[in-house]
């Protein structure tokens, strides 16, 4: 057995007489924990469990050595502690040499090295680590989102006509319908060199020009560019129609707005005849042209009754209403549309007192000739008329 100064001693009971401390407690250490007396350099404290981590630094090249033993292996450590007093001697009996039975003496550790509890198998996390985990799971859902809308393919679209190809079919055609209550008629022409493709409608006396676009899925934008008027007097606002074309390409409607934000419906079917609307709408009007036509209906919210009056040799063509208590003369025009205008031109008093304002009527003929409908407009008000033919007679009018 060697002391703890170098001494070789037989007996660790006994005082080493170099140091003169005992044997027994130059083996032993305190534990670091609870401070009972254990085998120095070991690395288990028998009394508190303690598992001890020695950290020495080498003379020779001052790197640290770490020496560790884990709890699963306390037993067999245990163990082989007191496997090392039976080795101690032969099995033959016979008393061991000197070197023989010299247990191997643990070298001492420098000065530098020292005896430190072991780190905890499992950390508690702090409340920083869990705002770093929160952010990390962020990070990492945040990619996986980037890469699922980049990953994914995209939807499929159907593929548009082009513009170009749209506009050709709906250029150079006509159109007939209404704009809100009134009659109305587009001339859509063929686009021009720069492919740019305008229009014109004719509503309410005014004949307004358009300028279209048509966008990539189809539907159409007509913005006004400028007017005239035709009849009727008062300012007027530039419209912007939004319109949709029909599937089989004879229908066109949808909203429009004008300049003082006002909103309203139009509609239009294309005229498919060659003969001049005009002219069919003349025949019908008036099938035997030396005939009075009467009328019976309302104009606004009065009844009322009109008479057309044949057309005379110089082209004029003229009608006769009564409503309100009074008698209204009117010019009749019919448009290259087939639309018909009334215009006032004068008026007498049948019965009743106070002003009254000419009116302008424009009316759409129906298809059998017996339905005249459309909007009424004065200087002050508009509204709806409509009327019904109730028979004719020979120079039978009215008289003024």
């Amino acid at each position: 057995m060697r002391c703890a100064c170098g001494k070789e001693m037989s007996d660790v009971s006994s005082c080493c007489p170099k140091c003169e401390a005992s044997q027994r407690h130059a083996d032993m250490q305190l534990c670091p924990i609870c401070h009972a007396m254990m085998k120095a350099n070991a690395h288990f404290c028998l009394t508190c469990g303690t598992r001890i981590q020695r950290v020495a630094v080498k003379s020779d090249d001052a790197s640290i050595l770490y020496d560790d033993f884990a709890e699963s292996d306390l037993p067999s450590a245990c163990q082989n502690a007191g496997a090392a007093s039976v080795l101690a001697y032969s099995s033959t009996g016979q008393q061991p040499t000197e070197s023989q039975s010299r247990e191997p003496v643990p070298q001492r550790p420098p000065a530098s090295a020292q005896i430190v509890p072991a780190m905890p198998l499992h950390k508690r996390l702090s409340s920083q680590d869990y705002k770093a985990l929160a952010v990390l799971i962020l990070v990492m859902i945040s990619v996986a989102v980037i890469w699922w809308a980049f990953a994914m393919p995209p939807a499929k679209t159907h593929p548009s006509l082009p513009a170009s190809r749209n506009l050709n079919a709906v250029s150079g055609t006509r159109w007939r319908g209404n704009v809100g209550r009134s009659p109305a008629f587009l001339d859509i022409s063929r686009p021009g060199p720069a492919g740019d493709c305008t229009a014109r409608i004719s509503y309410e006396g005014i004949i307004e020009e358009l300028a279209i676009k048509m966008n990539a899925d189809g539907s159409l934008v007509l913005a006004g560019t400028g007017y005239h008027r035709e009849s009727g007097v008062g300012t007027f606002a530039l419209d912007t129609f939004y319109g949709q074309l029909s599937a089989d390409g004879r229908r066109l409607q949808g909203s429009l707005i004008d300049g003082s934000r006002r909103r309203g419906q139009w509609n239009v079917i294309k005229i498919e005849t060659t003969e001049s609307l005009a002219v069919s709408t003349t025949s019908l009007l008036s099938p035997n042209p030396t005939m009075v036509s009467h009328w019976q209906g309302t104009i606004g919210k009065w009844p009322a009754s009109l008479d057309i009056l044949p057309r005379k040799t110089s082209g004029e063509w003229t009608a006769r209403g009564v409503y309100r208590g009074v008698v209204e003369d009117f010019a009749v025009t019919i448009k290259d549309d087939g639309s018909i205008v009334l215009a006032g031109t004068s008026y007498y008093r049948e019965s009743g007192t106070g002003p009254f304002s000419l009116d302008t009527l424009y009316g759409q003929l129906s298809a059998d000739g017996q339905r005249l409908q459309g909007l009424r407009i004065d200087i002050g008000s508009r509204g709806q008329w409509s009327v019904t033919r109730t028979g004719s007679n020979v120079g039978s009018t009215r008289p003024p």
